[in-house]
């Protein structure tokens, strides 16, 4: 267990948070999270990971709430949370005890800033505190580990409270479920290579119908179908339904992945 706990190492993430001035249409300051709070890192090294879905606001603690202007002159409160996932002792890259916690934000949209230009190290977080709810997850690794291994990593959605998360380890993510009582799902190199097969499968079906459509459209237009025209255009129509329904039943069958045991 590392020192501490993890609502601790919130804190003190929070109480860093950066007051940060902005200039043009927008006026006035907003709270920026510090860099030692981490963004995600892509997923490295694994072709096999679990997936969960949940919804980001169960079991949340509120660390602040944000009043923000609108555009139109209303205004939207906006918050930075202690996400209500739990994690396991363990580092989920190595499996060793963990003697540290990195945190990681993930966030929602809640407002539409259009195109703003924003000046700083890190213009990106200064656009979050601006228009999204900030999620803080502190999360065990052990020495010489982190956010930036990719073993974790976590996918929020645009004015949604839909969350994923990804885990490399499988031992570490079947920990993460009982701890979580979430049910998950592993995906495998097999299940990538269907859903390659289905995204094929939709630019042939795409191809052909295009195709079909311009002879259909020749054909009739010069009332003259020739001798091959409406024979292609009928197989060609064939073929492309028939890829669309196979491409529609891989990527179902793709993106479903395996039970998580």
């Amino acid at each position: 267990m590392p020192p501490g706990n993890a609502s601790q190492k919130i804190n003190e993430a929070h109480a860093k948070l950066q007051f940060t001035p902005l200039k043009g249409v927008f006026k006035g300051f907003v709270k920026v999270t510090p860099s030692l709070v981490k963004k995600r890192a892509k997923r490295r090294n694994s072709k096999s990971y679990a997936r969960f879905k949940f919804n980001a606001l169960d079991n949340v603690r509120v660390l602040e709430t944000l009043m923000m202007n609108k555009d139109d002159g209303s205004k939207v409160n906006l918050h930075i949370y202690e996400g209500g996932l739990k994690f396991p002792d363990l580092c989920p890259v190595s499996l060793e005890k963990a003697t540290h916690y990195d945190i990681l934000e993930t966030t929602i949209q809640r407002q539409s800033l259009g195109k703003v230009l924003l000046e700083g190290k890190d213009p990106q977080r200064t656009f979050d505190a601006m228009g999204s709810d900030r999620f803080w997850y502190a999360i065990p690794f052990s020495e010489n580990h982190g956010i930036e291994d990719g073993a974790v990593d976590m996918l929020g959605s645009d004015m949604s409270n839909n969350f994923r998360i990804y885990l490399t380890n499988k031992e570490y993510a079947l920990e993460f479920a009982k701890l979580n009582n979430l049910e998950g799902v592993w995906l495998r190199m097999k299940h990538h290579v269907i859903m390659a097969f289905a995204y094929v499968g939709l630019i042939i079906f795409g191809a052909l119908t295009a195709l079909s459509g311009i002879m259909l459209y020749q054909g009739l237009a010069k009332e003259d179908w020739g001798t091959l025209s409406l024979p292609i255009v009928v197989i060609g129509g064939s073929i492309g339904l028939l890829m669309l329904i196979v491409s529609i039943i891989a990527m179902i069958r793709g993106n479903r992945g395996e039970a998580l045991i």
